[in-house]
């Protein structure tokens, strides 16, 4: 039986890994394409990459990241997308190895394993989570020491099947490749051969791509015109997309340019991100995001790309113009306010009831856990809200800051009308207005309100005659439900419907009557109901619920108290005594 089902699971994942679907990535909108690459991660980075990305009107710009092989710290990453997403930034994960010697190290079929399920793990903050397979394999040392398209192509393909079957919602691409390098095998590779030969061995690998990474910088020398187009310009995806479809590739890529930039002496650097962003990348439909090489690095190779002083990476504080003068202008530049999908998963922690009374009054509290990808805050247009709307008495408390993980408490208070039968009650997370999810059904009974037996005694045994008040409060002890003036007789009072409470839950039931301390019980109420009190003891002057010396003074000015209490003093033998007081 063991080798069967260890067949059976091989077969599941042979049939699971060699027929993956054919995969077309949903394309959001708005979208903010502008974005930076960011060295590290850190909170002050990220930090000054929202002001960037995000300025004058911008929300959900992109940011470019990678993670090595040797530092998946699921805390560390998590804690990077919880960053993220209250910066409002959507990542782009470049995959890597680690050095060996001069080169990155190839990764191999197990690699791909693990990469999934670490990836999986992550709650990060979009729907889609944006992943580069590596970096400019058309480089020797990018590609363990030896330019190597089959082996690139093999790898890339298992890598993009394994994790399109570990989640749907995986955004795979490509590496970029770096377009300035020639043809000198084995230590560089020309581009538009290097994708020939990909296709040569694996024809059909972009059924499983889902974007275009291009790496657009503007050469030679880091230094070309913002005008200039074609291979090795700022617009080199542009050629790019040629070559793959002279290559038979037909599928629309939405391209992400994940590297790009000029070098320190590329002439008037701010002007020629404006030219860049206005000009070319943010009019072009077919361009998702531009994450321009990097916001902050200082020292050797890169500091001469870096976006950041680098007295001011050095010395945080010691100038008041941190950042080079493209920082200001692309921050400056009217951004989209861009709208991506994520996931929303609501835990409800607490039940509601499945019935409740018409011409009542109710209060809940709905204790939810966040556990999409989302900050539910009001001014953000989240809310809480009857899907179906069944009822127009009602209000919920507002949504604020409640982050993925945290949970917080909704308070519902609704009115029921005259109606009696079944209503649909359902409650959903909405965003400005439009449902996001259910967060579950709610179908309940709305019945007639249900009646009550009361059955009082007083001391020393005799059905009590008179008026009573009947109090009940539920399990956070406040009031739902209050008679007065219920009348007894031999003992016996009737309520014929109480409002504001559910069937099959439980009450504190309070019977108060002048000059008695009060007497409760405890009552699960169902459709028809009975509660007996324990005997009523006199002795409640001043009327604060309890018997205190205050109430012993009071005794001799009060009749009908001092007539009650006398049993209490002299025992029932002496009936007689005080039958005639």
């Amino acid at each position: 039986m063991q080798k069967i089902a260890l067949w059976c699971a091989v077969l599941v994942f042979i049939i699971n890994f060699f027929v993956t679907p054919k995969t077309e990535a949903a394309l959001f909108e708005p979208n903010n394409k502008v974005g930076i690459g960011l060295a590290v991660p850190d909170e002050n980075d990220i930090k000054d990459a929202a002001n960037l990305v995000n300025g004058n009107g911008g929300e959900w710009g992109y940011t470019t990241l990678i993670i090595q092989d040797n530092d998946r710290d699921f805390s560390k990453w998590q804690g990077v997308c919880n960053k993220l997403r209250t910066a409002r930034l959507i990542p782009i994960f470049r995959l890597a190895t680690h050095l060996d010697g001069g080169s990155w190290v190839r990764p191999g079929n197990r690699d791909a394993i693990e990469w999934a399920s670490f990836l999986n793990k992550l709650n990060c903050t979009t729907k889609d989570l944006y992943i580069v397979l590596f970096n400019e394999p058309n480089h020797a040392p990018e590609w363990g020491g030896l330019v190597d398209p089959k082996d690139y192509a093999d790898t890339a393909l298992f890598f993009a099947k394994t994790l399109k079957n570990t989640n749907s919602n995986f955004f795979v691409m490509l590496a970029g490749l770096d377009q300035a390098a020639p043809q000198r095998p084995p230590n560089y590779y020309d581009a538009g051969q290097f994708w020939k030969d990909v296709l040569a061995v694996q024809p059909y690998i972009f059924d499983h791509i889902d974007g275009l990474v291009s790496h657009c910088y503007p050469n030679p020398g880091f230094s070309a015109s913002p005008h200039k187009r074609g291979r090795n310009s700022i617009g080199c995806y542009e050629w790019e997309l040629s070559i793959l479809s002279n290559l038979g590739i037909s599928k629309e890529l939405p391209v992400f340019i994940t590297e790009t930039g000029w070098h320190s002496n590329g002439g008037n650097l701010a002007e020629n991100y404006r030219v860049a962003y206005e000009d070319l990348w943010l009019k072009d439909f077919r361009v998702r995001a531009v994450t321009p090489f990097i916001l902050s690095y200082a020292g050797a190779p890169f500091e001469q790309f870096s976006w950041k002083r680098s007295e001011a990476i050095m010395k945080p504080n010691s100038t008041n113009t941190p950042f080079f003068d493209q920082y200001y202008t692309v921050s400056n530049i009217a951004k989209i306010k861009g709208n991506p999908p994520q996931n929303e998963r609501v835990n409800v922690l607490s039940p509601l009831p499945a019935t409740l009374i018409k011409n009542s009054s109710y209060s809940f509290q709905l204790w939810l856990r966040n556990q999409g990808q989302s900050i539910w805050h009001k001014p953000d247009g989240f809310s809480i809200d009857f899907v179906k709307k069944p009822i127009s008495d009602y209000a919920f408390s507002a949504l604020y800051n409640v982050e993925p993980n945290d949970s917080t408490i909704i308070n519902l208070n609704l009115e029921t009308d005259s109606q009696a039968g079944a209503k649909d009650l359902s409650i959903g997370l909405f965003k400005d207005g439009q449902l996001k999810t259910v967060l579950f059904p709610w179908i309940v009974k709305v019945m007639e309100p249900p009646p009550i037996s009361v059955n009082l005694s007083v001391f020393p045994g005799r059905p009590y005659e008179g008026k009573a008040t009947i109090q009940i409060f539920d399990s956070r002890n406040k009031l739902v439900y209050e008679a007065v003036d219920v009348s007894f007789v031999k003992g016996n009072g009737y309520i014929s419907g109480v409002k504001g409470v559910t069937i099959g839950q439980q009450y504190r039931v309070v019977a108060l009557v002048d000059f008695y301390l009060p007497r409760q019980a405890s009552l699960i109420v169902e459709q028809k109901n009975e509660v007996t009190f324990e005997m009523l003891i006199p002795g409640d002057a001043n009327h604060d619920g309890k018997f205190s010396v205050e109430d012993i003074f009071l005794m001799p000015t009060n009749k009908k108290l001092y007539r009650s209490f006398l049993p209490l003093l002299f025992r029932p033998a002496l009936g007689s005594l005080f039958s005639r007081i």
